[in-house]
């Protein structure tokens, strides 16, 4: 599945160059969240599941991966199962450790 998000989203008012100027901005309306990791034509995981509205985050717990590279990609969607970002952040920990891997944390 490709992106349909054309421009990236921005608070503020933009310049006469075309830069924004950020100011604070307000909490996204994200209702869901879906993560794809593939390599190549081979999809490893592609789940959307639903976000805590008063959570910071969503988790996946993603097993069964193979070694070697990969491509990760994140979305957010409303209630309407509109497209509104990707996470700015992808946490991992390694499964079994206490540092960081197989969760996948959203921001």
């Amino acid at each position: 599945m490709t992106s349909t998000l054309a421009e990236p989203i921005r608070v503020g008012n933009a310049d006469k160059q075309g830069r924004c100027k950020l100011s604070k901005g307000r909490a996204l309306p994200v209702a869901s969240a879906r993560l794809r990791i593939w390599n190549g034509e081979r999809t490893y995981y592609d789940r959307k599941q639903p976000v805590d509205p008063d959570g910071d985050g969503s988790v996946f717990t993603v097993t069964g991966l193979p070694a070697g590279p990969a491509m990760v990609q994140s979305w957010f969607y409303d209630d309407a199962g509109n497209e509104l970002c990707g996470a700015y952040h992808i946490y991992t920990r390694r499964q079994g450790t206490t540092t960081q891997g197989t969760h996948r944390r959203m921001r």
